[in-house]
This record gives structure tokens, C-alpha cells and sequence, in this order.
């Protein structure tokens, strides 16, 4: 494995992560609330919890990548 390969395979992975948390956003985002539901804030309060992590580690994987070029 070339050097130029070995920086590309990190690279890639973190685009790949970085792709799949935006459209794990995405989806909470489009989430319809169902009220009807008992247990629906505890749903929310989890979504919104994840959504939070979800962004959080975009934003480090962005710092990462900054770091790295």
C-alpha cells in the first residue's frame, strides 16, 4: 500500500461516517411525532439526544480532517 493510499483509506472512511451522520440528522428531522403514542417524549428526548452525538461527531470528524490537511 502506497503512502498516498494509506492517507486516502482514513480519508474515505471518515466521508463515508461523515455522510451516513447527515443522513441520520436528516431522517430525525423528518421524524413526524406520533402524540398518540405514551411513550413518545421519551422518544423525542432519545431522538434529540442523538441527533445532539450525531452533530458532535460531525464536527469532530471535521476538526479531524482540518487537523489532517
Amino acid at each position: 500500500m502506497t503512502m498516498e493510499e494509506r492517507k486516502l483509506a482514513p480519508a474515505t472512511a471518515a466521508k463515508e461516517m461523515f455522510d451516513d451522520l447527515q443522513r441520520l440528522i436528516e431522517a430525525i428531522d423528518r421524524r413526524v411525532p406520533q402524540l398518540q403514542r405514551p411513550s413518545e417524549a421519551r422518544i423525542a428526548q432519545e431522538a434529540a439526544d442523538l441527533r445532539q452525538r450525531a452533530v458532535a461527531l460531525m464536527r469532530a470528524i471535521e476538526a479531524a480532517v482540518e487537523h489532517d490537511s
